[in-house]
């Protein structure tokens, strides 16, 4: 679930703010807010909902998803809603058609998605260890696996891919830190 300007990665913070009329409601939200946030934050108070600052504060930044980072993380969001909607094999999410082997020590995690009937399966490789690894999957099968999608790509803010171009059936492959690697069946 994204919440607003997420997509983008707004960074304007989201305070609760409000606009009624009558001293008795607005000082009732005031107190509120104190007593509830005395539990999470014991030395300082939360903003005033009713305070026109507070309201200035959360407002969403919408030009910002036209430049740098902003502009990239949307664009990526985009391209992983693409990939969602074009892969028969991501339309029709349940355990039945869908093959997951992790390696634990190397902190990857490989899941192959397919739909009954149709050829096109997806291969997709996560690395939750903060360095590259090495790893191999064998749920590749005898097929070969082409790389059409990876996190770590410079296109997309990362450090650039170390992630093999073409699997297949135990070949070691690399993956770079905190990254996943998307493959389609070659041919």
């Amino acid at each position: 679930m994204l919440f607003m300007g997420e997509e983008y990665g707004e960074d304007a913070p989201f305070q609760y703010f409000v606009s009624f009329s009558g001293d008795q409601l607005i000082n009732g939200v005031r107190k509120g807010r104190k007593s509830e946030f005395k539990k999470f934050h014991k030395k300082c108070t939360p903003p005033d909902p009713q305070d026109e600052a507070t309201f200035l504060r959360s407002k969403l930044n919408w030009e910002k998803r036209e430049e740098g980072n902003h502009k990239t993380l949307l664009e990526y969001y985009k391209t992983l809603i693409k990939i969602r909607k074009e892969h028969p094999a991501l339309s029709s999410l349940n355990s039945v058609n869908m093959e997951v082997e992790g390696h634990e020590g190397k902190k990857t995690v490989a899941i192959k998605r397919w739909l009954n009937g149709d050829e096109s399966g997806l291969l997709c490789i996560f690395n939750f260890n903060k360095d590259t690894v090495q790893s191999t999957v064998s749920l590749a099968g005898a097929e070969e696996w082409e790389k059409f999608f990876d996190s770590a790509d410079t296109l997309w803010g990362g450090t650039g891919s170390s992630s093999s171009n073409v699997l297949t059936y135990n070949d070691a492959f690399t993956i770079t830190g905190l990254s996943l690697s998307l493959y389609k069946r070659r041919g």
